[in-house]
């Protein structure tokens, strides 16, 4: 929240310090853009997290499986765009939360095991009846940037841009790993979450139809300070005894790299229809897959990529 309302205040300060400059194209000096997501995430290891090996074949759930190519989730996205001139656009957006989860089982007889060195001292997650592990996720993200032209949109055919600013990530997940054997259930959990600041800068290539329609092609990158946090425990017989609990934090560089085509269609003045298509990669994060332990150490070498379609309105005032 603390993010939030900083990047408002510096957005407000500069609405006011410019309120009288040059009006943007179609006499517009404010407008509000509401767009709806639609996003994957992807960027797991292959890794076994439970095991059930047999005579003939070896029954795995891997992070890849509780992780990877997850469905398609709704959420939304909220951006203020101050036109300063024809040249210059400052633009404070907010993407609310995105929320993947997951469940996967593995029925055995007496021959699940957690894939850990680990359970070999322990009593539920050695040789069990059964397991079940579940993935939780979510992302959300503030940023604030200014978009110069170098040549001005709606007017020549092509018109390109660069932009620089601030922006925010913070993704957050956890894996949890419940083990049945002998009518006692004992939990294996990891919860990691990341707050990543820094700087972006970026560019636009654009193709305008007259009056009607854009199309371009943006690109931008930044290099982020990230404050990484995992939560790690274990508690055996029936979740009555602990095995091993830790927290670590740790700070790191992390980069992130976002590309998208992007469509607008200007029916009328008062308001345009956009429609993107997005790929988010964050690099070097902490992620849980990646740190299941039983090692007491934070590892956050660890990569994401968020991927879908926006598409939204904006108001024009």
């Amino acid at each position: 929240m603390s993010y939030c309302l900083s990047f408002l205040f510096i957005f407000v300060c500069l609405f006011f310090n410019t309120i009288n400059a040059q009006q943007a194209p179609y006499r517009t000096k404010l407008a509000v853009d509401v767009d709806y997501l639609a996003y994957s995430q992807e960027g797991s290891n292959d890794e076994n997290i439970v095991v059930a090996p047999t005579r003939k074949v070896t029954k795995t759930i891997t992070t890849d499986e509780l992780v990877n190519n997850q469905n398609f989730r709704s959420g939304y996205m909220v951006s203020l765009k101050l036109f300063q001139s024809k040249s210059k656009t400052w633009v404070f957006s907010y993407m609310g939360k995105l929320n993947w989860h997951r469940s996967l089982s593995l029925e055995g007889n007496k021959n699940v095991t957690l894939a850990s060195p680990i359970s070999l001292s322990t009593n539920d997650f050695y040789d069990a009846n059964s397991a079940t592990t579940t993935y939780n996720s979510s992302l959300l993200s503030y940023q604030i940037y200014q978009i110069r032209q170098i040549t001005p949109r709606y007017i020549d055919n092509f018109s390109v841009s660069w932009l620089i600013g601030a922006t925010f990530y913070n993704p957050k997940d956890s894996i949890k790993v419940y083990f049945n054997k002998h009518n006692r259930t004992s939990q294996y959990q990891t919860h990691t979450k990341n707050k990543s600041v820094g700087l972006q800068v970026g560019g636009t290539l654009e193709y305008n139809t007259p009056k009607i329609m854009t199309c371009g092609l943006n690109a931008k990158g930044g290099i982020l300070f990230n404050r990484g946090t995992v939560k790690m425990s274990m508690n055996d017989n029936n979740s009555t005894e602990s095995v091993t609990a830790f927290t670590e934090q740790k700070s790191n560089p992390a980069y992130m790299v976002e590309l998208f085509p992007t469509l607008e269609i200007r029916p009328v003045k008062q308001f345009f229809i956009l429609v993107n298509y997005k790929a988010l990669i964050l690099i070097d994060i902490v992620t849980a897959d990646n740190n299941l332990g039983p090692t007491y150490e934070l590892d956050h070498n660890s990569r994401r990529t968020y991927q879908g379609v926006t598409a939204g309105i904006q108001f024009n005032f």
